[in-house]
């Protein structure tokens, strides 16, 4: 019930700030781009702007019928010029650091970081447009508000970690876009100064557990959805992880997770299997549709099945921290790849009208054997958006999938002396 009245307020406020003026002084007049010059340049003193990673490039490279098989709604990256069945980019990562800055977001579809100038600063700003993922900055939901409360000033620095409305309750954003802004801030030196950090949420065991793990306070958080507009002695914000309207996870955060997460205590004296097969039990959508002879021909080659949502967050990574194999369906607890050891073998099994890179993304970086199996669903039509392929249930071939069990056993073997 706290949740239905807290998403009809949401709604109803954003419904006013698109209606009545108030405080319109406070809509940003232009937007400027450190990278491109855009704007008026930044006229303030004590502003920073902290590379942290300039020039980084990000490549996946993956097997030709993967390439061909990717689902058109979520190919969001260039292919490389150079390589084939490659997706390739380039992002500069920053940390920016700002006197009396301020922070409008609504939690879902816009974090907007504001100079005192009055100015929208392109490289920190989130946006999305209904059914077009990232959008540009000029078309940030906050020029199209006509209310806007008066901010609450705070004393200290105060660390933007706002990323999207997926953040709030998806356990792969959490990992992917939310965590490691935190290595890009403790890079540029700012860490230990930061007073106030501003998350997507604190609702869900993993977002507590995963704070405390980094040492964070919940004294000094605070819920974007309960505070939209911030002004801060110092505001500091990064570029996001995945850059600016790209798919792409850099090596640098599989590092991040591994050495910040990954303990003695996670990888010794484990009570969890060795081969494990992650099951979609507590999923809403993708559901695997013959789950329980899938889970039965695993069996018989030593696979486990696991429901991850009954396992607090230290053993889930304890979980794959010791896993000697790993079989799959796409979904959000496969972001578990990054705690693997290197070498591990990984089988992803994707429906047809839902491929894409993410997942062997994470598993390159993170050194693991990735291998995939593509199963056809009657789901899948032309031009859907990626809701719809998100929510393609699972038809798993059984003679294919024992093929690739196969495969995976001397990945295994050879895994093994690797160790």
């Amino acid at each position: 019930m706290k949740d239905l009245l807290r998403r009809v307020k949401r709604k109803s406020l954003r419904i006013l700030r698109n209606l009545i003026y108030h405080n319109y002084h406070y809509r940003p007049s232009g937007i400027y781009s450190i990278e491109k010059g855009v704007g008026r340049p930044l006229p303030l003193e004590g502003i920073h702007s902290t590379e942290v990673y300039p020039h980084y490039r990000i490549r996946v490279q993956m097997p030709e019928e993967f390439y061909q098989a990717q689902s058109e709604a979520y190919i969001a990256d260039p292919p490389s010029p150079t390589l084939p069945n490659t997706l390739e980019i380039e992002t500069d990562y920053r940390v920016v650091a700002i006197p009396n800055g301020r922070l409008y977001a609504d939690n879902t579809t816009m974090a907007a970081v504001i100079l005192p100038n009055n100015q929208l600063l392109a490289e920190v700003a989130y946006q999305t447009s209904k059914g077009k993922g990232e959008v540009d900055p000029l078309q940030n939901p906050i020029f199209r508000l006509k209310y806007y409360k008066q901010p609450k000033k705070l004393k200290g620095v105060v660390f933007n970690l706002l990323s999207g409305g997926g953040c709030t309750d998806n356990f792969a954003h959490w990992l992917v876009d939310v965590l490691p802004m935190i290595h890009l801030v403790e890079k540029a030196g700012y860490l230990d100064r930061v007073d106030w950090f501003v998350l997507p949420a604190q609702t869900l065991h993993y977002q507590r557990d995963s704070m405390k793990l980094l040492g964070i306070p919940p004294e000094k958080i605070i819920v974007g959805e309960e505070q939209t507009h911030l002004q801060a002695d110092i505001l500091l914000a990064t570029t996001f992880p995945r850059g600016m309207n790209s798919q792409l996870i850099p090596n640098w955060v599989a590092e991040f997770h591994q050495e910040r997460f990954i303990t003695p205590e996670t990888t010794q004296n484990s009570p969890y299997p060795k081969r494990i097969y992650i099951n979609r039990r507590d999923g809403n959508f993708r559901k695997v549709l013959n789950e329980g002879e899938v889970e039965k021909l695993l069996a018989k080659y030593g696979f486990e099945s696991f429901k991850l949502s009954s396992l607090p967050f230290t053993e889930m990574i304890r979980l794959f921290a010791n896993a000697e194999a790993i079989v799959s369906p796409t979904g959000a607890g496969m972001t578990n790849l990054f705690y693997c050891q290197p070498g591990t073998p990984v089988l992803e099994i994707c429906p047809s009208g839902h491929v894409h890179a993410f997942y062997i993304n994470i598993a390159q970086s993170a050194g693991l054997r990735y291998d995939y199996l593509i199963c056809q669903s009657n789901q899948t039509k032309r031009n859907q958006t990626k809701e719809e392929a998100s929510n393609e249930n699972i038809l798993v071939d059984l003679e294919q999938l024992e093929n690739k069990i196969k495969d995976l056993l001397p990945m295994i073997t050879r895994s093994r002396r690797a160790m």
